[in-house]
């Protein structure tokens, strides 16, 4: 509300200036008035062709709309615009933005290109470990996903839930060894997680080893 009071007193003084109706369209973004939101966007797409927020912000006001056809295109714009800048953190974001809309609509080959494009700037980007591997996982290829998440541990080795997934695709590929060594971890870390101690007990269910099971 303050905002939005600030902002009416502001196109007062300067009813020219482009950056306060896109302030705008992001508050109505963010209170869920999305036609209010799109129609100011639609509008600056015009008087503002160049600047990277508007894109983004309707590719997340498409996003909000379940739209993510329209949230990818828009998301795809504002990187053509952010790569002729050069502006690389902003590129990161959009395309970690980009994949999780590929993510929506079960498009996880083209997830992996974008997450791909991104750790190849951003090695180290953990959010963007954690989705490739995810990716990897829903596409069965169970190799590829325990690299990831070995790299995303190696990163942040206290992480139970990253433990709890590398067990769990370990489980898949019959490993149980493997898979008992990854639970024992997020219990260790997290003695109240209970996903990590009931698939621990059905592991040991699954080798006949009862008492250890209960």
């Amino acid at each position: 509300k303050n905002a939005l009071t600030a902002i009416n007193f502001a196109k007062d003084q300067h009813p020219s200036n482009s950056i306060f109706d896109l302030r705008k369209a992001q508050i109505f973004s963010t209170t869920g008035q999305l036609k209010e939101s799109l129609l100011l966007l639609q509008n600056l797409e015009k008087t503002a062709p160049f600047n990277i927020e508007v894109y983004i912000t309707k590719a997340s006001v498409f996003s909000q709309l379940r739209d993510h056809e329209q949230a990818i295109k828009y998301f795809e714009k504002a990187i053509d615009i952010a790569e002729q800048e050069n502006g690389d953190i902003e590129i990161e974001d959009i395309r970690f933005d980009l994949a999780l809309e590929y993510e929506n609509i079960h498009d996880y080959p083209s997830a992996i290109k974008v997450l791909e494009k991104l750790l190849a700037t951003s090695p180290e980007n953990e959010s963007a470990i954690y989705e490739i591997a995810y990716c990897y996982e829903r596409l069965g290829n169970f190799d590829k996903c325990i690299e990831y998440y070995t790299l995303y541990i190696d990163n942040n080795p206290y992480s139970f839930t990253a433990w709890y997934n590398l067990g769990n695709i370990y489980f898949l590929k019959n490993n149980i060894e493997k898979a008992l060594w990854a639970y024992d971890y997020s219990i260790i870390i997290n003695n109240e997680f209970s996903s990590a101690h009931f698939n621990m007990g059905n592991t040991y269910m699954q080798i006949n080893e009862y008492q250890k099971a209960l």
